[in-house]
């Protein structure tokens, strides 16, 4: 005999518990469309929005890896460089940087000038090379110079235009719309912190870029050129060493030029070699193979460092302009008046 059992109950049961599944489940797909429509909605709002956040955003996820030496001591040092360092003197120096240097592709150049003791320190320092944005110094130095003169305010607005657009490389002004105001004095902070080539275009024709070239002149740099863009380390590096003793700008114009040349976004270079504490006042470059950086580093023994290179890889020079810049850091700590 069958056992009876409440059969209809248990799956009028079984139809309950599908349905509400069936409805959680429908419920729990309307939130995560609805979710995801917010997020896409949003994604798109910000990057349309005038201040070009999405670009900022993208051109900083774009950005190199900095690599930050550790290690204080020489033992400590030497295992981070993958070379035995030799920092006591000038001829340990060179045989530091040439192991560091002695199987990557292309060529590396650098100036080095103690600004206090005047000793200095230097590999190819007169072949000329592509400055890439290093040029963007000598474009600012001259605005200044041409506010000293009081030839221009550094409070007067520019007004966008579509001319001034230079569509490629670094910074943001390129994305904005032909009209959009700025002070100058912003856009010299958009040369210096963000290597803004729009507004870097805007401040060489105001400026002039004849007039830029004949202040060059008048100072013997015979291959820095503004149209060719090109300069040598020590080129450079001398023009900064002026730049740092008041013979370019007077005073309060050079600590201007300095904080646009601050805390910029690129500091996976010559920064990245000197303590976080140091003020280093530079401005890199890049092109095909080409990655540079030259500045003055503040400390209390100052000095300037210039390193241009080209025919280099990515890679190799990201990596080892920080140490180069770390073995003249080291170096510089040694040396005696």
């Amino acid at each position: 005999m069958l056992k009876k059992t409440n059969f209809q109950k248990r799956a009028s049961f079984r139809r309950i518990n599908s349905s509400k599944e069936k409805i959680k489940g429908s419920r729990l797909g309307i939130a995560v469309l609805f979710l995801g429509t917010v997020l896409l909605s949003a994604f798109f709002w910000l990057k349309n929005q005038k201040g070009d956040w999405f670009k900022r955003w993208q051109e900083k996820l774009s950005q190199p890896f900095i690599y930050k030496i550790s290690g204080r001591s020489d033992k400590d040092l030497s295992k981070s460089f993958g070379v035995k360092l030799d920092l006591k003197d000038v001829e340990g120096l060179k045989k530091t940087i040439n192991l560091l240097t002695k199987d990557l592709a292309g060529d590396y150049s650098l100036y080095f000038y103690n600004i206090k003791q005047k000793t200095s320190f230097n590999i190819k320092q007169d072949q000329v090379f592509k400055a890439a944005s290093i040029n963007k110094i000598p474009i600012i130095v001259s605005f200044y110079q041409e506010v000293e003169k009081g030839r221009l305010d550094e409070e007067a607005e520019y007004v966008l235009q579509e001319q001034d657009i230079q569509n490629y490389g670094a910074g943001s002004m390129r994305y904005q719309e032909p009209g959009t105001k700025h002070q100058y004095v912003k856009l010299i902070e958009l040369v210096g912190k963000n290597s803004d080539n729009t507004a870097a275009y805007v401040i060489a024709n105001l400026v002039g870029e004849k007039e830029i070239q004949k202040s060059l002149d008048k100072l013997g740099l015979e291959q820095t050129s503004i149209k060719e863009n090109t300069t040598t380390p020590q080129e450079m590096g001398d023009y900064l060493v002026k730049l740092y003793e008041n013979e370019l700008v007077e005073e309060k114009y050079k600590e201007k030029i300095f904080n646009a040349l601050t805390g910029t976004d690129f500091e996976d270079r010559i920064p990245a070699g000197v303590p976080d504490h140091i003020q280093v006042a530079h401005k890199t470059g890049n092109e095909v193979q080409v990655y540079n950086d030259c500045g003055l580093i503040l400390s209390v023994d100052p000095y300037v460092l210039c390193i241009l290179t080209k025919g280099v890889e990515e890679e190799e020079a990201l990596e080892i302009i920080p140490k180069i810049s770390r073995a003249i850091w080291e170096y510089n700590k040694n040396i005696k008046n």
